[in-house]
């Protein structure tokens, strides 16, 4: 119980959630060529993600939601991906929105080269 204090409840409702635009389902990346680590468990499973998309509809960040070296390296290939977004909207403006949760499921190309 809480006497003497006022309470200020904030909400995190948008009025429209960020939305993917590209029409990629799967994506293939070369590790190598995108600056990025490469990736040598394909036994991961799904892993989770969470996007940032800025009020421009960019990609910020790529937050794994599991540690791991594998993680880090797929979420670095997911940011040079180029999704594309359109930004999350509150009361008719564009905002920042850090509530975009993606799931990837990792294979492994059987056409892959040392540099994917």
């Amino acid at each position: 119980r809480l006497m003497g204090t006022e309470i200020d409840v904030g909400q995190d409702v948008k009025d429209k959630p960020p939305t993917l635009i590209s029409q990629n389902n799967a994506i293939e990346l070369q590790p190598t060529v995108a600056g990025c680590p490469l990736v040598t468990d394909f036994a991961l499973g799904p892993l989770p993600y969470r996007l940032a998309i800025s009020a421009e509809g960019s990609l910020q960040t790529v937050t794994p939601l599991s540690a791991g070296e594998a993680q880090s390296a797929i979420a670095c290939l997911i940011q040079s991906a180029g999704f594309e977004f359109e930004a999350a909207m509150s009361d008719g403006t564009p905002v920042t929105d850090d509530s975009l949760l993606i799931i990837v499921d990792v294979i492994e190309s059987k056409l892959a080269g040392p540099d994917r």
